[in-house]
Formats: structure tokens, C-alpha cells, sequence
């Protein structure tokens, strides 16, 4: 499923959403004014029928009212509470990773909000899929390498075959994604240097 993509008001502060009535917390007029503005925008673009589940990521470009300094998490308790409100998700709780951006102002403010379902694992925020490919690809080579290179083995066995089955894939994975990556970073000329080394042959 392809991302939903929306344009927001611009929100109140946490110090403005929530007010503190006989001791308890409650969310204030602003609050209220700010989830039913999200709501309008949400069903005026048929968002809301049928929440979202799963696991998510969400990203939020904000474009402050002014250039006033401002704390970009003030943003996101009310626009994440608005969405929840507004049927566009089922819970909060499902964003695995959320993205904030500041981006130019603009009077009297207003967000982009993208939420994307996430299929498999969520992607980490510190290395990219290929890069994380490529070393889980080069420990199991590893791991490969001390197994056999160490060890007489018999090749008819079918557990013994059943693992350098694996770790062979694992080398042949290697040298694929060593190959993408030097003609990303280097051109065709630099594949041979990423192709990775070959497993120890079995021997009897």
C-alpha cells in the first residue's frame, strides 16, 4: 500500500493541548479545536473508514508560522493524537519509526504528514537494507570460513551439506551485494575489489 499523504494546521504546544482541572489532566479547548481540524481534513480526503494496523512509518515535514525558535517535538503529541482520533490509524502505538523534518515557515503554519504501512522489519535509522545485507552476508561467510576451514568434514553427510548449502548462498550473497555497492560508490571498475573471497572447499 502506497503512502497517504496530508496537509495539516499547524498545532498547539503540549503546554497548550493539555489543561489541569481539580488535580486531573484533560485536554483543553485548543486540544479539542486542534483534533476535530484534523478530523474535517481526514474525512474531507475519505481517510478514517478503515484505519490503518500494522506496524508504521510516519513522517512529518513541519512548516513553523514564523522563525521564532521552536522545539520540533512540540509538534508531535497532537498531530499523532488528531490522526489516531480521526480513524486514520488504529493506535499510535503501531509507529515503529517516525521522522520529523523543520522546513521553511510559512503563515499560519502548517504540517505534511506522510504514514506509510510497513511490510517485513522496519528499516534501522542507522544503516540502510544493502548495507545491512551486506554484513549480515559477510558474518555468515565468516562463520563459514572457521567451520570448514578447521575442520575434516564428510561431504555425503546431509547435515554438513544442509550448512555449506547455507553459507555457500551466504558467500554468493556477497559477492552480489559487493558487486551493487562498488558500482555504487565506485563504478564498474572497483567490483572485483568488493567481490568478497570464496569459501574453503570441503575436505575429506
Amino acid at each position: 500500500m502506497e503512502a497517504l499523504t496530508i496537509d495539516l494546521p499547524y498545532p498547539p504546544s503540549v503546554n497548550r493541548y493539555w489543561r489541569r482541572v481539580g488535580g486531573r489532566t484533560i485536554l483543553s479547548r485548543d486540544g479539542r479545536r486542534y483534533r476535530g481540524a484534523v478530523q474535517a481534513v481526514c474525512l474531507e480526503r475519505g481517510l478514517g473508514a478503515r484505519p490503518l494496523d500494522g506496524r508504521l512509518l510516519v513522517r512529518i515535514g513541519v512548516h513553523p508560522p514564523d522563525r521564532r525558535t521552536r522545539d520540533l517535538d512540540n509538534v508531535l503529541k497532537a498531530v499523532l493524537d488528531g490522526l489516531e482520533h480521526a480513524g486514520v490509524y488504529e493506535n499510535d502505538g503501531q509507529i515503529d519509526l517516525l521522522v520529523v523534518q523543520r522546513l521553511a515557515s510559512a503563515r499560519p503554519g502548517r504540517l505534511r504528514v506522510s504514514v506509510e504501512p510497513i511490510a517485513g522489519e522496519p528499516p534501522s535509522i542507522f544503516m540502510d537494507r544493502r548495507d545491512a545485507a551486506l554484513l549480515e552476508a559477510a558474518g555468515a561467510y565468516c562463520v563459514a570460513a572457521d567451520l570448514f576451514e578447521e575442520t575434516t568434514v564428510d561431504p555425503d553427510d546431509r547435515a554438513v551439506g544442509a550448512i555449506y548449502a547455507r553459507f555457500t548462498e551466504a558467500e554468493r550473497s556477497l559477492r552480489t551485494l559487493g558487486r551493487r555497492r562498488g558500482s555504487k560508490h565506485h563504478g564498474h571498475q572497483d567490483e572485483q575489489r568488493h567481490a568478497g573471497p570464496h569459501l574453503p572447499v570441503l575436505r575429506t
